[in-house]
């Protein structure tokens, strides 16, 4: 279905327009919902639902100075994050971010967003948004996945940390949220704004570090055992080895002795 078009109106009729066309509204939310699962349901679909921050900021202007105002006396700013696991996959909307830090030359920054699932020594999970221009405030909309299963996820933390992009120095970092998965109801959708926090790289690298001793001490094991059997079997052939050698000769003395015999026997 498609939305009808052509009524140019100006500011005095606009609720009235608005009331009259609720109703192709609600008709064609009602065409899209019944059509096939991979369209109603859609990344597309949910992203396009999400409500922008300008129009949260429109509905409740209060209370979203009041969170401006906590985020600019905390220094970091604060980000908007949706979180579902669903059919195999951990969705990750990165919605908005807002209040975040000025540059060095006081310019608003150019932002995005890296996320990982901790932790994650060989850093296979690193997920990133695209770069926005100049925006305290930005909307990223941007769905990160991954198909994990659900113990594995919920052994983890997911990472997200917030840049400023700067295409002739070092990136800077902005601020970031640490979140166990193993506190949220991951079967349902969770919405939350968190503040930006300054996460120590000594606690990132942590993270990595135990997942790698651990990895390590595993693969050392397993070598352990191979190291272990191979010994067993290099002495087993040792054994038969040496039973070889030390029976040759025997056999050898018993063919020249028969020989000798028929020759004996000949003369």
């Amino acid at each position: 279905m498609i939305l009808p078009s052509g009524l140019h109106v100006g500011r005095s009729n606009t609720r009235q327009v608005a009331e009259r066309r609720l109703g192709d509204v609600q008709a064609f939310l009602s065409s899209l919902f019944a059509l096939a699962d991979e369209i109603a349901h859609s990344d597309l679909v949910y992203t396009f639902f999400h409500p922008l921050l300008r129009d949260q900021q429109d509905v409740e202007p209060q209370r979203m100075r009041r969170r401006e105002g906590s985020a600019v006396e905390g220094g970091s700013g604060s980000l908007k994050i949706s979180i579902q696991y669903a059919n195999g996959v951990l969705a990750v909307l990165i919605l908005h971010a807002q209040s975040l830090a000025l540059t060095a030359q006081g310019l608003p920054p150019n932002p995005y967003v890296k996320v990982y699932l901790m932790p994650d020594p060989t850093k296979e999970t690193k997920r990133k948004t695209r770069v926005l221009k100049r925006n305290s405030h930005p909307s990223f909309m941007e769905m990160l996945e991954y198909r994990l299963p659900m113990d594995v996820i919920n052994g983890r933390k997911l990472h997200a940390t917030v840049w400023h992009y700067d295409s002739l120095q070092e990136n800077t970092f902005l601020g970031g949220v640490i979140i166990p998965l193993d506190s949220l109801p991951l079967r349902e959708e969770t919405v939350s704004w968190y503040t930006l926090e300054y996460i120590p790289r000594s606690k990132i690298e942590m993270s990595s570090a135990v997942a790698f001793e651990s990895r390590k001490s595993i693969v050392l094991t397993l070598k352990k055992k191979q190291m272990r059997a191979g010994l067993v079997l290099n002495r087993e052939h040792c054994v038969l080895s040496k039973t070889r050698h030390e029976r040759r000769p025997v056999r050898v003395e018993r063919y020249r002795r028969a020989a000798v015999e028929q020759t004996r026997d000949r003369n």
